[in-house]
């Protein structure tokens, strides 16, 4: 338990079910998928079965020349000089002396190569840790190369993420072509492999294979090499242009300081800097001799075989040479980096000489503009102002010219009104008449008929009464009730007319009262009207003399607050010219004061240089007993 769960672990719980996990994992594929996942999973199998075979290489030796890359170099050297001897018009019975010597070099190159990898071979069972290691070692490259990659891949193509399938197929078809196929073909000269290296460029469809004899860990090494150098070399490029715009901006900081305090200091230079030469810079910049000592150096290290004629050199002195000559050039561009920034310096000192002078001609020029401009201002603006009062008093005019149109409107519409409702009335009280006169003739015609019919209908009823009588007293035959009934009626009757013409007469009254009630209120009302007619009479002359009092207040108003501007302004003016006036009452007294100053001072020495002359006459003057 200890070991499993302590602070000093030895074994892990969870690594028990790695094997269990990746079932799972494979469990769920589909069967589609299932051959390809075998396939790669068994390519990897045989890749770490390859490399353990191949044995462990230094990282150091794999961006190196290998012995093989030495010996196509000199196979190269050889075939440049017997192509240079030919073309001289040497004998050719030299070349199957330097094919003897390729050959030689050749299977030693080879002998080697084969000693070295019995050396480095690996197994699991002999050496499992090593071996362990190696697969651990190639896991780790391989991963690293995926993240460089994936990193190329993102600045090469300008994408921040490599997230679709369209955009992987690209990079890897770009990166095929760019990298892994000169990388083969590298790898294919050092490896003696003409057939690679003499392929046409690769299509997106045609499958790229490792040549033979190439060991796979040392394309991977190459691979991290070459990918970490491109990374390293972007990481150097953004560091110097990091330096360079930071030097720029203290370069900016440094001459806006300068400009500061040349400004603070010099804060009354002459306009007329432009008419001065400018200053010639030129630059000279001498040659360094790096061939020259370069060629020294190596014969100087280099020791010279007189039978052969060849120059040879020891590695450790050729590094040394290198070195030197890395250093002088290092010293040299730093020698051209002062040189080139002092001849700068002069060039923006100058320039900025230049820029100032020009900035004071444009200050001047701005200033006189801004001058021009306010007196322009100032011209127009009382231009405007005077335009302006007089508007204001056309406009004044106009407005009381349209008040007096409209007053004689209403005063118009007014008579009109008064002229119709005069009319109207008379038609009206005529009409009244006529109608009182019409209605009354019509009651007096209808009473009359009333009159004329009941009349009518008393004397039928008195000659019914009496031709009833006479009937019966011709027939004798009649009661003494119905005589009774027969007077009652009658009585009746005359009782009913009575109270008719009576019912009559009060109608008539009635109807008199209601046409006088209605006279007095026709009469009522047109006074009514006639008081309202002069009250709104009254009203629109109140608000006519409301608005024009309003107008010339307004006009007194403004003319005030003109007058009160220009108060300000010659109170402004006046001020300002005391203000200078005691400015230079101060001056003068203190000029006053300085020279009084002075003379007294002048007075005082003329005063004790005089003392003291005499004091010399009295000492040189002996004294007399």
């Amino acid at each position: 338990m200890i070991n499993c769960y302590g602070p000093y672990l030895l074994l892990n719980s969870s690594w028990k079910q790695i094997e269990y996990n990746i079932s799972l994992c494979l469990a769920g594929l589909k069967p589609v998928d299932c051959p390809t996942v075998h396939g790669e999973l068994l390519a990897m199998n045989l890749t770490l079965d390859d490399i353990v075979e191949t044995g462990d290489i230094v990282d150091a030796c794999a961006g190196d020349r290998l012995a093989i890359q030495e010996t196509d170099n000199m196979h190269l050297i050889l075939s440049k000089r017997t192509k240079d001897k030919k073309r001289e018009g040497t004998p050719e019975a030299e070349e199957p002396v330097v094919k003897q010597t390729t050959n030689i070099q050749t299977q030693d190159v080879d002998r080697i190569t084969v000693k070295d990898s019995e050396m480095n071979k690996l197994s699991i069972l002999n050496t499992p840790i090593a071996a362990y290691k190696l697969i651990k070692k190639y896991l780790i490259l391989r991963k690293r190369i995926e993240l460089l990659k994936y990193a190329w891949g993102t600045r090469r193509l300008g994408i921040e993420q490599i997230n679709t399938s369209k955009t992987f197929k690209m990079f890897c078809s770009v990166y095929k072509n760019e990298q892994l196929y000169s990388l083969i073909r590298s790898l294919s000269l050092q490896f003696n492999q003409p057939d690679i290296f003499t392929l046409a460029s690769l299509n997106d469809t045609d499958i790229f294979v490792i040549p033979k004899n190439i060991p796979e860990i040392i394309v991977r090494q190459r691979q991290v090499s070459y990918l970490f150098n491109i990374i390293l070399l972007k990481l150097i490029e953004a560091f110097e242009l990091f330096m360079i715009s930071d030097l720029r901006k203290s370069i900016v900081r440094q001459t806006d300081l300068v400009i500061k305090e040349r400004n603070r200091e010099e804060g009354n230079l002459p306009i007329d800097l432009w008419k001065r030469p400018a200053m010639k810079e030129t630059l000279s910049v001498k040659r360094p001799a790096l061939a020259e000592e370069f060629l020294n150096q190596l014969i100087s290290h280099s020791i010279h075989n007189e039978e052969s004629g060849i120059y040879t050199i020891t590695k450790e002195n050729f590094n040394l040479i290198v070195q030197n000559v890395a250093i002088s050039v290092m010293h040299n561009e730093k020698e051209t980096f002062e040189h080139y920034s002092m001849y700068y310096e002069n060039l923006l000192k100058n320039q900025h000489h230049l820029m100032y002078a020009n900035e004071r001609e444009i200050q001047d020029l701005r200033d006189k503009l801004h001058q021009k401009d306010l007196e322009t201002g100032t011209t127009v603006q009382f231009q405007m102002s005077e335009q302006v009062h007089d508007l204001l008093l056309e406009v004044t005019a106009l407005r009381a010219r349209i008040l007096e149109l409209e007053e004689k409107h209403k005063e118009t519409e007014a008579k009109v009104q008064k002229r119709v409702r005069k009319e109207l009335s008379d038609s009206i009280r005529k009409l009244f008449g006529l109608s009182f006169e019409q209605k009354s003739r019509i009651d007096e015609y209808r009473n009359q008929l009333k009159a004329i019919t009941l009349q009518r209908i008393a004397e039928i009823k008195e000659e019914a009464s009496t031709e009833m009588l006479r009937i019966k007293e011709r027939t004798a035959v009649g009661t003494s009730a119905e005589d009774e009934l027969t007077e009652r009626n009658y009585h009746l009757s005359k009782e009913i007319t009575t109270l008719h013409q009576h019912n009559i007469s009060l109608q008539q009254m009635m109807n008199r009262l209601k046409v006088m009630a209605q006279w007095q209120q026709t009469t009522l009302k047109c006074t009514f009207e006639k008081q309202l007619g002069i009250v709104e009479n009254q009203r629109n002359q109140n608000k006519t003399n409301v608005t024009r009092l309003n107008m010339l207040s307004e006009q007194q108003i403004r003319l005030l607050n003109e007058e009160i501007t220009n108060v300000r302004e010659h109170l402004a003016n006046t001020q300002k010219h005391l203000n200078d006036l005691r400015i230079a009452l101060d001056k003068e007294v203190s000029q006053v004061k300085k020279k009084i100053y002075l003379k007294q001072n002048k007075i005082i020495k003329i005063f004790v240089y005089n003392i003291n002359c005499c004091i010399d006459i009295m000492t040189r003057i002996p004294v007399t007993k």
